[in-house]
């Protein structure tokens, strides 16, 4: 389960986007906690600051412009597993200036011909 502690930051703030209240808040609170990914149980629960969420993001949005160049308004597939990379990688698209189009990688048992296909097509703007 994830959750954003939004709470200090007020979202009504005139031309807040999401990157914004995530930058706040990185600047604001680094070491508090962002996301939390519950593990009922099997081992401690992992927690992902906001300072280390903005910093992942950051290098992803680098990342990004430097293999593809500027690609503000453009669609970015994040197609990885569940958890703080998705998330990162989500962010990072955003930060980039690109739409995050959030796509869970396919089942290899359940895959169908246009997953095989887009998996052999290696697209260029993905992460």
């Amino acid at each position: 389960m994830h959750t954003m502690n939004t709470s200090r930051v007020r979202m009504g703030s005139k031309g807040l986007s999401l990157v914004g209240v995530l930058r706040r808040l990185a600047l604001d609170s680094p070491g508090q906690a962002a996301y939390r990914l519950a593990r009922f149980g099997e081992s401690p629960d992992e927690v992902m600051d906001y300072g280390r969420l903005d910093l992942g993001a950051r290098h992803v949005a680098a990342r990004i412009q430097e293999e593809q160049g500027n690609i503000a308004g453009e669609r970015v597939l994040i197609s990885i597993g569940f958890g703080f990379e998705y998330i990162t990688a989500f962010f990072g698209a955003l930060y980039a200036g690109a739409m995050a189009v959030p796509a869970f990688p396919p089942r290899q048992k359940r895959m169908s011909s246009g997953s095989r296909r887009l998996r052999q097509t290696p697209s260029r703007r993905s992460c």
